[in-house]
């Protein structure tokens, strides 16, 4: 046996349903909604935080008077969940954001700041490449600008040396260093001629530490030495290393 539909419903004969009429909606009439905010907002009058992503019922509608290149704007009502302040919305086609109109304020977000920057430098590059003169005006502020980092770090530079801990093993390397450089330097000043004249005496390092200790007390009173009067040229020393077999 064929199928029949079923239907509660009853269609008289001479029913034609492309009589039938839609009722039209008015242009200022409200529809309930159900949407989730999209930007965090504060409320003025309690000062909850109702976050990004939270679900409301909503009202929403059409403004007639406002448009951008052909796209509606529609403004949405939805209340505060702590007070039930009624907070307005509305879309912004031009910038592909919302703007909180009333009872509320936007928070900080930092995406916002990233595209207008975005926006501000290219704009900027557009009116330096047809105009020459700024462009030389932003390379003199460029330069400028690296001049004071570079100064500013080198400033930042010579207060850390004199803040800085002195490393001790490293001045002492330095210092031992700088006295051999010296030793060296006094043995080129000598020539073979005043070691033959017997100008120069050679003594190994143990008679060299000798001879300072003895000038050490000397120094202090607690060692006479008598010396020779005569007009004999004071010898030089030279430091000879013992080798170690």
């Amino acid at each position: 046996s064929p199928k029949c539909l079923q239907t509660n419903k009853y269609y008289p004969p001479d029913f034609d349903p492309l009589k039938l009429r839609k009722p039209k909606m008015p242009a200022d009439k409200q529809v309930k909604t159900r949407m989730m905010l999209p930007f965090t907002c504060k409320c003025n009058i309690c000062g909850t935080y109702l976050h990004i992503g939270t679900k409301f019922n909503m009202r929403k509608e059409t403004l007639p008077d406002e448009s951008y290149l052909g796209i509606e704007v529609i403004r949405f009502y939805f209340k505060c969940t702590r007070c039930t302040t009624e907070i307005t919305m509305k879309t912004d086609p031009r910038n592909h954001d919302y703007v909180c109109e009333s009872n509320a304020t936007r928070q900080y977000d930092e995406r916002r700041d990233l595209e207008a920057a975005e926006e501000a430098l290219e704009k900027m590059k557009k009116e330096e490449e047809q105009d020459p003169m700024k462009f030389l005006e932003a390379r003199t502020y460029e330069s400028r600008r690296e001049m004071d980092i570079m100064n500013a770090l080198s400033e930042i530079i010579e207060l850390n040396k004199l803040q800085a801990k002195p490393d001790t093993d490293k001045l002492l390397s330095e210092l031992k260093q700088k006295r051999q450089e010296q030793v060296d330097f006094q043995k080129s000043q000598i020539s073979e001629e005043d070691i033959k004249l017997a100008r120069v005496k050679r003594i190994d390092e143990t008679e060299f530490n000798k001879h300072l200790e003895e000038k050490r007390l000397e120094a202090k009173g607690l060692t006479k030495r008598v010396r020779d009067s005569g007009s004999r040229l004071k010898p030089k020393f030279i430091v000879k290393k013992q080798v170690s077999e």
